[in-house]
């Protein structure tokens, strides 16, 4: 399962690019390995510099969450406390000689455990990222160098009539252009 959605995702976005991969070849005079580069590239840029920014921007929204939440936290914690005082049920659970202060650290303690988990998975999501993100380029480039000889032997080897393996072959095509011009349609 590694390799299969990156391959899939190199396909679509190889097929989606193609005609500009035909155009940049002409361009650098049939330099193949030019070309390939070129438009990995431009779709690891696309896709790169619009994630980052998205990252960056959610970053400095959370930092100037956290820097401008203390004060609504000590309010907070002050009206609790104030309407703690007003309730009689509070004030029994106050009055059954639990120790609130001992207590603090082990909730902290347990905080602090919950943080690192999350902060675990979402490197571990990151790191997972960048290694099908290497992947999808990888097999973008070859795909992109070698994808004519590649679509004619898996033709070779294919059983199906060559009229149905057009079809595979333009579905494929459509489809994924459909997807990614959705996408980007629902992004903006």
């Amino acid at each position: 399962r590694l390799f299969v959605v990156p391959l899939i995702v190199a396909a679509t976005f190889v097929a989606l690019v193609y005609p500009a991969y035909k155009f940049l070849l002409r361009a650098f005079r049939n330099n193949r390995v030019l070309a390939s580069l070129t438009c990995c590239a431009l779709l690891t840029l696309c896709v790169l510099i619009p994630v980052f920014l998205v990252l960056r921007m959610m970053t400095l929204q959370a930092m100037d969450f956290a820097s401008s939440s203390g004060p609504l936290v000590h309010d907070l914690g002050r009206r609790a406390q104030e309407w703690s005082r007003s309730v009689p049920y509070v004030q029994s659970i106050q009055n059954a000689g639990l120790d609130w202060q001992a207590m603090a650290p082990d909730a902290v303690k347990s905080l602090t455990s919950a943080s690192m988990g999350i902060v675990n998975r979402i490197s571990a999501g990151f790191l997972q990222l960048i290694i099908t993100l290497v992947i999808v380029v990888f097999v973008m480039f070859y795909l992109f160098m070698d994808g004519d000889a590649f679509v004619k032997k898996l033709r070779y080897l294919s059983p199906l009539r060559t009229e149905y393996e057009d079809t595979i072959i333009t579905r494929f095509r459509l489809i994924s252009r459909a997807a990614i011009k959705g996408t980007l349609l629902i992004a903006l």
